[in-house]
């Protein structure tokens, strides 16, 4: 089979500002089934205590605090959307929004209440008032470019991109520093597929919330089905960027150099 890993619009880097925009173009808490909802919550709380160095909690309390925390958002704050979420507990982390004390549902939605607040959230969402100039190729690039080094001191720092992966590897094609022949994306594609394999077999695999458990089960037997490509893909590209930034460090090229060829 051939594989294409689909291409998009070259993504801008995340300042403040460009961080919500994005933020605000994925779904509303409001229209998000629990069942969905749960392991937003969730991943966000984990990284949150772990981000913090705080000790995490029992397992029933750490439910608990989910649980509590995804009801009062849906309930209180359907506007929020699933990936402003992060934004405001990390930016609530580093102080922006005070001082606090431990991370509970309270300083959650504390953080929450402050993030829609602010100035930045506040103008992105409000009508427009005349279209916005576009960026110049040039600013593009520069800002695509930043975020390309972005993604390689997070692979130096964690071993991979990340969820840098997927407008690198756009970035990265767009200027033909990433060229593979189809057998090549076919091997990666495969790659893909045994990774997200082996991460649900040992999720079920852990003592998880029945809720969670129920999830992934549906999202394996999605991926057998062949489904789930979007999310194959997204690997995919992610793992092409990790050995291409790694072959760079390997070779001892400097990466700043590879964008005035």
């Amino acid at each position: 089979m051939e594989i294409q890993l689909y291409k998009s619009e070259n993504a801008i880097v995340p300042s403040r500002d460009n961080e919500i925009k994005l933020a605000l173009q994925t779904r509303l808490f409001s229209v998000i089934d629990q069942k969905d909802a749960y392991p937003i919550v969730k991943n966000a709380i984990v990284k949150a205590y772990i981000t913090a160095r705080y000790e995490m909690p029992e397992l029933f309390e750490i439910e608990i605090i989910i649980e509590e925390t995804m009801k009062a958002i849906k309930n209180k704050f359907g506007s929020l959307r699933e990936e402003e979420l992060s934004i405001a507990i990390s930016r609530g982390l580093i102080g922006d929004y005070g001082d606090f004390k431990g991370i509970s549902m309270i300083t959650i939605i504390q953080f929450v209440k402050a993030y829609l607040k602010e100035e930045s959230r506040i103008k992105l969402t409000l009508p427009a008032k005349q279209e916005k100039m576009k960026p110049s190729d040039d600013e593009i690039y520069e800002l695509c470019k930043s975020n390309a080094l972005k993604a390689f001191s997070e692979l130096q720092r964690n071993g991979t991109v990340g969820s840098f992966g997927g407008v690198v590897y756009d970035f990265l094609t767009s200027i033909k520093l990433i060229e593979l022949e189809q057998s090549e994306k076919n091997d990666y594609w495969k790659q893909a597929k045994e990774e997200y394999l082996e991460y649900l077999t040992k999720a079920i695999a852990n003592p998880l919330d029945m809720p969670e458990r129920n999830r992934l089960k549906k999202d394996l037997e999605l991926f057998q089905s062949g489904e789930k490509k979007d999310r194959i893909i997204s690997i995919s590209k992610r793992l092409i960027v990790d050995d291409y930034f790694r072959g760079l460090i390997m070779d001892e090229t400097p990466i700043e150099t590879i964008f005035e060829k």
